[in-house]
């Protein structure tokens, strides 16, 4: 599920724009969770070592960067970038777990104008982040 029209702030004067995140499933579903479940489940991503890999303008898979470039450009943001966190095996999950969570972040001064180009968008967006899991990190 993407949640679109979250503030990112850094700080008073910190960047701002929109975070968008998904839970992914092991079977590659997209799932649709509770606030109280989406907290939890976000918590159980914090650590470093379940990073599975970044997608920006320049780095990243060819597919996810060409994605991202044309959503961020679509919607006029200064800067995008994709996040993808994993379990590193999903036998050990409990059942109706996410196996992944990926994330877009598109930072935009004026993002409080942009509230149609968002929502025509949204479709784009939860499909990169869905496409994520499948996308090869490892190749250069």
């Amino acid at each position: 599920m993407a949640w679109p029209f979250q503030q990112y702030v850094s700080g008073v004067r910190g960047p701002t724009g929109f975070l968008f995140s998904a839970f992914i499933a092991a079977d590659g579903s997209v799932l649709k969770p509770s606030i109280d479940d989406a907290t939890r489940w976000a918590k159980s991503f914090r650590p470093l070592r379940e990073m599975v890999g970044i997608v920006t303008r320049k780095k990243g898979p060819p597919e996810s960067q060409t994605i991202l470039e044309t959503v961020r450009s679509r919607l006029g943001a200064k800067k995008g970038l994709c996040l993808l966190r994993g379990h590193g095996s999903a036998i050990n999950l409990p059942s109706a777990s996410p196996r992944w969570m990926a994330a877009a972040v598109f930072f935009d001064n004026k993002w409080y104008t942009k509230g149609e180009q968002v929502l025509a968008r949204i479709d784009e967006i939860l499909g990169l982040l869905q496409a994520l899991p499948t996308r090869d990190f490892n190749a250069r």
